[in-house]
Formats: C-alpha cells, sequence, structure tokens
C-alpha cells in the first residue's frame, strides 16, 4: 500500500477572504482539502521557566560507573541527595550510573573470582 507524497518545496498559493469569487473557485478546484498547518505565535517572554542545571556528581557518577564502578555507586548517591535538595536536573543520569555501577561491580567481583579459581587451578 502506498501513501501519495506531498511536495514539500512547492510554494503554497495564496489564499482569499472568504467571500470573494477567487476563493469560491478555488474551494471547487482544491476540493474539500483543510488548510496547511499555521505558524505558531512566539511565546510571551517569562512564560516558560529554564530547564534546571544537571547536577555535576549526577555526570561523574555516569563517567566513573565505566571506570571504577564502585565510585559510580557513592557519586550517584550523592547526586540524587543533592538533586532532591537543590531541585537540580539529572535524577536519571543518576539512576543509571547507580544500576550500572551495580551492574559492573558485579561483574568485577565475578570476572575476579574466575580468575582466582583459574590461577589456583594450575597448582
Amino acid at each position: 500500500m502506498t501513501f501519495p507524497q506531498s511536495d514539500l518545496t512547492a510554494p503554497v498559493p495564496e489564499q482569499q477572504p472568504p467571500g470573494s469569487a477567487d476563493a469560491q473557485r478555488s474551494a471547487s478546484v482544491s476540493g474539500s482539502y483543510p488548510p496547511g498547518p499555521q505558524p505558531m505565535a512566539p511565546s510571551p517572554s517569562g512564560s516558560s521557566s529554564p530547564a534546571p542545571p544537571t547536577n555535576t556528581m549526577a555526570i561523574l557518577s555516569l563517567v566513573f560507573t565505566f571506570v571504577v564502578p564502585i565510585l559510580g555507586i557513592i557519586f550517584g548517591y550523592m547526586a540524587k541527595k543533592q538533586i532532591r535538595e537543590r531541585g537540580e536536573g539529572g535524577a536519571g543520569l543518576a539512576k543509571a550510573g547507580l544500576i550500572l555501577g551495580y551492574i559492573f561491580a558485579v561483574l568485577s567481583v565475578l570476572w575476579a573470582i574466575a580468575v582466582f579459581a583459574l590461577l589456583n587451578s594450575n597448582t
């Protein structure tokens, strides 16, 4: 099943006032298509508040998770506490740092156990 594609680069025809003869003639030619999208009006200044700054500890949590998982976990907890107290952004980064920190910490411990077991099996 294919759908017709409209040419987005084609010029938009000028719209006539509803009562004019040109508008009635173009309406009969174009069928019952609705008018195209209208540009949005700019929002009044001051109506939207800027996004809160991202917590630095949350960023560090995610970065250190890949280097030293324990530091990622520690920074993740510190970031969550600071975000609650200060109202900063970055809760998702802190949560990701915590989750990945736990996963990488467990994998690191399992890897260390496997290496230790392999080294002791040769004797």
